[in-house]
């Protein structure tokens, strides 16, 4: 069969097929055997790499291929039970005035739970078109599934097993309200020689598999980080079955998630700086997020992740929400996120627990709690209280040692209850939150050109010299997650002279090669 998708390859670029031909060739082949998709994809990189299809054919039939994989998969979907989480396995939160905070075990009120809520409005993404009445939601999830697959291929899901005959599962990472996560070993990539071979792979734990929608839940979690292209946003590589599992590949990332680190804190304080340069990291994420029209939803510490270089990343969309919809935008599914009801208590505005339409201003909440539970040596704000109860118990966040009043002042009103009093952007948040190193360093600048003019050094290597700051000022900017100057400096990297080229191929050379890595996957998985 991976000959025909060859021939039918080959026809196309040859133009013995019209691009509809080879859609419906493909979507042909890939409904009868899904694995095929892996085949057609890596002949077409052989065709690429040998030069004989330019990069627009590779791109376009990269896009065709990855489309028709998504569509078949959802097609071949096997039927879950159409209950939600029973009882036994989920917290139902029926009366939040029962929330009270677990002082004696940390953990507690950091796990997510299911709110049974009523919700504003109806927000199932259902084009008009496609219902010719209104059904309820069990009608609907009834719909979603097509025939079912082959019957399951594990019994016991774990290390050692091979996912694909490509995935080697080596350890289990952690487990979260929707998947478990596994490090594996990609053989693909021992075969490449690659020297980082490892990915992280998510798979539906038993518990969620029960929720009618998982399956789509976890593809519209692949397919919403595959979106967020940002170096502190966890990439997400793709989304795929193997018999009756189904799962999606991520990075494979080295270092702690934040509630470890926070633990550990407890015992030794972050300083100061340490602490402010992942929460302008953190920041720098869920502002891009914000951008792209994605509320995360569910933002704690266990969803941050700090890397062993420094650097942090945001992980698990699972629940993510758009904060608005415009018709262009809703997606012909049958899926809704707000169906979960999910909130992490210790975390969660009021509003998400009344089931109030999504807003940035709830995943502030969550990240000003973080923030300064990691510049407070792990202590949380209102002692993990859930947060319909902190206005009745007249809880007030003590001030942080060491935060100038501009930091204090904006730190207080990102934790304000009152979804209208706080903080509404994520920008604003950060910009509250950094020192004011970067108007000393102004200062300092002025000073030391009136003192290299005054000496005599001359105006021309001042310049020179700025120059190179302003390169390595403008490096810091991209790396806190400033997209659209890192796209500037790429297109004009022509035009520096060669010091001030390498300056920026070195400090940025991370960022440059994760940028270009993104716009290819992009490309080939939109």
């Amino acid at each position: 069969m991976s000959e025909v998708c060859q021939s039918l390859i080959d026809d196309y670029f040859s133009g013995s097929l019209n691009i509809h031909e080879l859609e419906q060739g493909l979507a042909s082949i890939f409904d009868a055997m899904p694995d095929r998709h892996v085949d057609a994809q890596n002949y077409l990189q052989s065709l690429y790499t040998d030069d004989k299809i330019d990069s627009s054919g590779f791109t376009q039939i990269s896009q065709v291929i990855s489309r028709i994989n998504i569509q078949s998969t959802l097609k071949n979907s096997q039927e879950t039970d159409v209950s939600y989480f029973s009882d036994d396995r989920t917290m139902h939160l029926t009366d939040v005035t029962e929330l009270e905070a677990e002082s004696d075990n940390d953990d507690a009120n950091d796990k997510t739970v299911i709110v049974s809520v009523k919700r504003e409005t109806s927000e199932v993404e259902v084009s008009e078109p496609s219902l010719e009445a209104r059904e309820d939601d069990s009608s609907l999830s009834s719909k979603i599934v097509e025939k079912p697959h082959k019957s399951a291929r594990y019994e016991n899901l774990g290390p050692g097993v091979t996912l694909k005959d490509r995935f080697v599962l080596l350890e289990k990472l952690g487990q979260g309200g929707m998947g478990v996560v596994f490090k594996a070993k990609d053989l693909l990539k021992v075969e490449a020689q690659d020297k980082d071979p490892y990915v992280a792979i998510k798979v539906l734990t038993d518990a969620f598999k029960k929720f009618s929608g998982s399956f789509i839940a976890l593809q519209r979690e692949a397919s919403k980080a595959q979106r967020l292209a940002h170096p502190n946003i966890a990439t997400v590589y793709d989304f795929d079955r193997d018999a009756n599992t189904v799962f999606m590949t991520m990075e494979f990332l080295q270092g702690k998630p934040l509630n470890q680190l926070i633990k550990e804190i407890a015992k030794k304080p972050l300083k100061l700086n340490h602490a402010l340069h992942i929460i302008d990291e953190l920041c720098s994420g869920l502002a891009y997020a914000h951008e792209k029209n994605l509320i995360h939803s569910d933002f704690k510490p266990g969803n941050c992740f700090l890397l062993n270089d420094g650097h942090v990343k945001l992980l698990d969309f699972g629940i993510a929400r758009a904060s608005t919809q415009t018709d262009e935008e809703r997606e012909n599914t049958m899926f809704d996120p707000a169906k979960l009801s999910a909130v992490t208590p210790a975390y969660a505005t009021p509003e998400m627990f009344a089931g109030m339409n999504p807003d940035p201003r709830d995943d502030i909440y969550g990240l000003a709690c973080v923030a300064y539970q990691l510049l407070a040596g792990g202590k949380h704000p209102y002692n993990k209280v859930a947060s319909p109860k902190i206005k009745e118990l007249g809880i007030k966040p003590k001030p942080i040692k060491g935060l100038n009043r501009r930091q204090q002042k904006t730190l207080m009103k990102a934790l304000t209850v009152v979804r209208e009093d706080r903080i509404a952007e994520v920008d604003k948040f950060a910009e509250g939150m950094r020192s004011m190193k970067s108007h000393s360093k102004s200062i300092l600048l002025v000073t030391l050109f009136i003192a290299v003019i005054g000496a005599g050094i001359g105006y021309k290597p001042f310049i020179a010299f700025r120059a190179e700051q302003n390169l390595y000022d403008k490096i810091q900017l991209i790396k806190n997650g400033d997209k659209a100057l890192m796209i500037e400096t790429i297109w004009s990297l022509d035009q520096l002279d060669p010091v001030q080229q390498k300056i920026i191929s070195v400090g940025l050379r991370r960022e440059i090669i994760t940028f270009y890595r993104d716009r290819i996957r992009l490309t080939t998985s939109s």
